[in-house]
């Protein structure tokens, strides 16, 4: 029996959208820490250890068994009726680990953030660690610095917390609070977290309420995977990649952890009391035969890697879950779009881009 699901919109986005961004928090009110920089050396500060500084697990925050389980040949997991919706497993790892290659060695030029830090950061935060990789080039940037991250899942294999890396698994960072003390924190990293969280405005202010006031800052990157044209119209011969998307928006939204990149992030970030927000947006060319820039072509070598070479899993593993679940399709269903859409990016000259 074949699912019956309505077609996604064919609305095409005018206006490119910019998904890194840092922000420092605004000036305290009198009576609480100012903004202004410490006038005590580095050297001089009291360095508190980084257990002194996580809270004490509440109801709220708790460690939570997770469980892990099998889907359509994929591992996933889940936090009592919570199910993280893309796979965790080693396939998934290591198309992660491009992602990673991608971001912060291609389109940011071998930076990790982009945030211009004021001083030497002494604590880290890192939100959804991931694969961890990024809190372990951090470690060797700035081995002075204390760097904890929190995530649902543990990290892979071999990566392991040490005197001054401490990975928190089982940790819900969408619960109210996040297991770290207030005003702590000299920089808080988040990236591709969107299918992620559920209230945008709530998660901006638990970084607002972990970072030192008036030094500390935030830096989000994500990824819009929402393909874009080149040219003045969408082309004919990749729809079938424009529905694959808006499938992945519709059920997204149904999960209550939309993938939509939200165009009022600027916004959210003031609500929650930032300032000094900034953006810096890099386009990725999905194919790059036609590219004479070397970042371009090195952007789209990353994307074919993530997502289009032959046999990838890329397209039905962010997919399966959500449309099986959300949108009601069978897997043979999901398979056929997937499969249609891999199809699309793997075309030769392709005038498409996606935003980072």
């Amino acid at each position: 029996m074949t699912a019956i699901f309505s077609q996604p919109p064919r609305t095409f986005p005018k206006h490119p959208r910019m998904f890194a961004l840092h922000a420092t928090p605004a000036p305290i009110s009198s009576g609480q820490p100012s903004r202004s920089s410490h006038a005590a050396d580095a050297a001089t500060m009291s360095r508190v250890p980084i257990a002194a500084l996580l809270r004490q697990e509440t109801a709220s925050s708790a460690s939570t068994a997770v469980e892990h389980f099998s889907d359509q040949g994929r591992t996933y997991y889940r936090i009592q009726n919570d199910m993280y919706i893309f796979p965790s497993d080693d396939i998934e790892f290591e198309r992660l680990d491009v992602i990673h290659s991608l971001i912060y060695q291609v389109a940011l030029n071998n930076q990790l953030h982009v945030a211009v830090l004021r001083t030497n950061p002494r604590r880290i935060l890192d939100i959804g660690y991931g694969t961890g990789f990024w809190m372990l080039d951090m470690e060797t940037k700035y081995p002075g610095a204390e760097i904890t991250g929190i995530d649902m899942e543990e990290p892979p294999a071999g990566v392991k917390s040490n005197g001054r890396l401490n990975f928190r698994s089982s940790v819900d960072f969408t619960a109210p609070r996040w297991p770290v003390e207030d005003s702590s924190v000299d920089l808080v990293h988040m990236a591709q977290l969107l299918g992620c969280v559920p209230n945008w405005s709530d998660h901006y202010t638990k970084a607002y309420r972990s970072l030192r006031p008036g030094t500390g800052q935030i830096e989000h990157v994500e990824i819009d995977w929402t393909p874009r044209s080149y040219a003045s119209g969408f082309p004919h011969n990749a729809t079938d990649l424009w529905n694959w998307w808006g499938w992945m928006l519709q059920a997204s939204e149904r999960a209550g952890k939309p993938l939509a990149y939200r165009d009022d992030t600027e916004s959210l970030l003031e609500g929650a009391g930032f300032v000094d927000v900034s953006h810096k947006r890099v386009r990725v060319p999905l194919c790059g035969s036609d590219r004479r820039d070397r970042q371009e072509k090195q952007l789209a070598h990353g994307y074919q890697m993530t997502m289009g070479y032959t046999g990838s899993q890329s397209f039905t593993g962010m997919s399966m879950a959500l449309f099986t679940r959300y949108l009601n399709m069978s897997p043979r269903d999901v398979e056929q779009i997937c499969a249609r859409a891999l199809q699309v990016v793997q075309q030769g000259e392709l005038p498409l881009y996606i935003n980072l």
